[in-house]
């Protein structure tokens, strides 16, 4: 959160974030087997993880752009679609 200046009202998306990440560990409790497992029936894919608060790029769409427009923005990655 601190290399990239992130305010505290995003505190809630980064807990969100770690909570994502524990659900993928697994756990005595469900016999080593991942939360994430138990609900989507597949193990969880490590490779697919971001680091919350890193520079990521959001496509814009062709219909906002011009021709000589980015095709993409500058962004701050704060987590996954819910």
């Amino acid at each position: 959160m601190i290399q990239s200046h992130l305010s505290k009202i995003y505190w809630s998306y980064f807990v969100v974030h770690v909570v994502h990440i524990i659900n993928m560990f697994p756990t005595h409790v469900l016999n080593d087997f991942s939360p994430y497992e138990m609900l989507y029936k597949t193990a969880a894919d490590f490779n697919q993880l971001k680091v919350f608060g890193s520079l990521c790029y959001c496509s814009t769409l062709p219909t906002n752009r011009k021709k000589f427009d980015p095709r993409a923005s500058k962004c701050v990655f704060i987590g996954f679609k819910r």
